[in-house]
């Protein structure tokens, strides 16, 4: 993790999503890449997984705004969006809270 560990942060109660694991691992991946390279040298990356309405959220912050604000035709990769409509995930950056968000249906 650049030489930090990261900080994770984990909901009082086991969140439960019936999905592929070998695609999510895949976003999950995707996620944790591109977290990592706009995570400021020096700083942690936070993961926090939370429950949603519809399923979960993992949420990737501490990140560079600015790194976040630059267009990234690889994030999601070509490779990627295919395994995002099959399991009818979305992958949200929010560049105000430094954050990327990978929300599971």
């Amino acid at each position: 993790m650049q030489g930090n560990a990261p900080q994770i942060s984990l909901p009082p109660a086991a969140v439960r999503v019936y999905t592929n694991r070998f695609f999510l691992e895949n976003l999950v991946w995707a996620c944790l890449r591109r977290a990592l390279g706009a995570c400021p040298p020096q700083e942690s990356l936070r993961i926090a997984i939370e429950a949603t309405e519809t399923g979960a959220c993992i949420r990737f912050g501490g990140l560079n705004p600015e790194a976040l604000a630059e267009p990234s035709e690889d994030f999601p990769s070509p490779r990627e969006r295919p395994v995002i409509d099959i399991l009818g995930a979305q992958i949200t950056t929010d560049r105000e809270k430094g954050e990327i968000c990978l929300i599971i249906i």
